[in-house]
């Protein structure tokens, strides 16, 4: 694993209550703890989001248009040991990993309308005359199961 090192510039008044909130908490230092704080934002919050997608597709629920779920190779792995893979490819969405959507093996969706709660995914797909419009992941879910966003 590659480490790459970064600097952070915080508040006097909230680095010295990280430091004695390490302290209290066992973590060996500052960066311990900050690091436990980034993985938390990055995979738990991830998790999370994928609970409302597990929780908008009803068991029986299918979908009625193409859903695919772009994601990193990690968060796949939770989403299949936590059950939520199965749900998802029952329902009849797919997740992808690690992959964009400014790859040419999307071509299929040229020429189509799509929803994304993503900005960035929506600028590429535009550039490959797929339009995408920019909603909320709830929004995108419920857009699925009934076949058209509004």
């Amino acid at each position: 694993m590659t480490l790459k090192q970064i600097s952070l510039t915080i508040p006097e008044n909230l680095f010295k209550a990280s430091k004695e909130y390490s302290k209290e908490f066992g973590y060996r230092n500052i960066q311990e703890f900050i690091l436990e704080l980034i993985r938390k934002k990055v995979f738990f919050e991830k998790i999370e989001r994928y609970q409302k997608i597990e929780r908008e597709m009803i068991e029986g629920k299918k979908v009625k248009t193409e859903l695919w779920i772009l994601t990193s190779f990690h968060t796949l792995e939770m989403a299949r040991r936590t059950g939520l893979l199965e749900i998802i490819e029952t329902a009849g969405g797919q997740i992808v990993p690690d992959t964009c959507v400014d790859q040419p093996c999307w071509r299929h969706l040229e020429g189509k309308v799509g929803a994304t709660d993503s900005p960035k995914c929506a600028y590429y797909c535009n550039i490959r005359n797929m339009n995408f419009i920019v909603r909320s992941l709830r929004e995108c879910i419920e857009g699925a199961v009934r076949g058209e966003v509004r």
